[in-house]
């Protein structure tokens, strides 16, 4: 990486990646970043400093993903500290917030990634661990963030979307090459879970998406599709219930109230056929996440 340029005041890249600087900011930085919809890969240097993340909106949240590469930087998630030394890996939940400090110049790597395959059982267990990376692999993520970060054509063109699958790939295989971690999904399988993540993504709110217009989509068999989300862990009706979920509570959060009217309009725009198959839906996902606050009386 090069020398970091003098600092911009207006802190436009850091915030751009999702960062607050504190009361002091760095005296230098350089970020030279790619952002997609989905995927976003940076690079950059930051003089001693704090930093506090600021989450994502609601339903675009995904995983943060660092990699040391020169300098220490401790991370406080969630009351509990780490610290991250070079050649270290660590996944971040990105909804949560995140508070880095570095006491000398820090050198990283930082991907955003819309992954589903990392919250599931051989990676979640790792999520939040600093885990020591093979050299290969720390090479392989700065090669391509190198490569990426500096031909932004990448991330607008046509084939963005399909860069997912190698980003989230290349972090799977650090993680499962450097812990043992045995994978659930086949390389095949892992594919075809990404892509039809992404398709839920692009057409939850259709009130007629099933697994079998999904299946015709990637062009395989409704067996084969229940038996990549069955190794995933989950199943396509499940997926597509929590995208729609995720939109609801995101537009009930720029609503002004919740009466019916207003009711029968998220859930119609979310994919929902009715109010109250929103409710249920909003209601499942709640009790089945412990830690989930029911924000919403609905």
């Amino acid at each position: 990486m090069p020398t970091p340029p003098p600092f911009d005041p207006n802190l436009r890249d850091l915030d751009a990646l999702g960062w607050e600087a504190g009361p002091r900011p760095p005296a230098r930085a350089s970020v030279e970043r790619a952002q997609a919809d989905s995927w976003g890969v940076a690079r950059l240097w930051t003089t001693p400093t704090v930093l506090t993340s600021h989450p994502p909106a609601r339903g675009t949240e995904g995983y943060r993903v660092i990699l040391g590469i020169d300098g220490d930087a401790s991370l406080l998630v969630e009351g509990q500290d780490i610290a991250l030394r070079p050649g270290q890996l660590i996944v971040l939940d990105g909804s949560l917030t995140i508070r880095t400090e570095n006491r000398a110049l820090w050198a990283r790597v930082e991907w955003h990634l819309r992954a589903p395959l990392l919250r599931h059982a051989e990676f979640a267990e790792h999520l939040s661990t600093a885990v020591p990376i093979r050299t290969s692999h720390a090479d392989l993520i700065a090669t391509t963030t190198n490569v990426i970060s500096t031909n932004l054509q990448m991330a607008q063109g046509p084939g963005s979307p399909y860069l997912l699958d190698a980003l989230t790939g290349i972090v799977a295989a650090a993680i499962a090459d450097s812990t043992g971690a045995p994978s659930a999904l086949t390389p095949a399988q892992a594919v075809i879970f990404q892509r039809a993540i992404a398709d839920i993504g692009e057409r939850f709110r259709d009130k007629d998406l099933s697994a079998d217009g999904i299946a015709r989509s990637l062009a395989v068999s409704r067996g084969y599709l229940h038996q990549v989300f069955t190794a995933a862990r989950s199943t396509p009706r499940q997926e597509i219930e929590s995208r729609r979920v995720a939109a609801a509570l995101a537009l009930l959060d720029a609503s002004p109230s919740g009466g019916r009217g207003i009711l029968e309009r998220v859930a119609d725009r979310s994919g929902f056929s009715s109010a109250r198959q929103m409710r249920t839906a909003i209601r499942r996902q709640q009790d089945a996440t412990a830690s989930a606050p029911r924000t919403h009386r609905i």
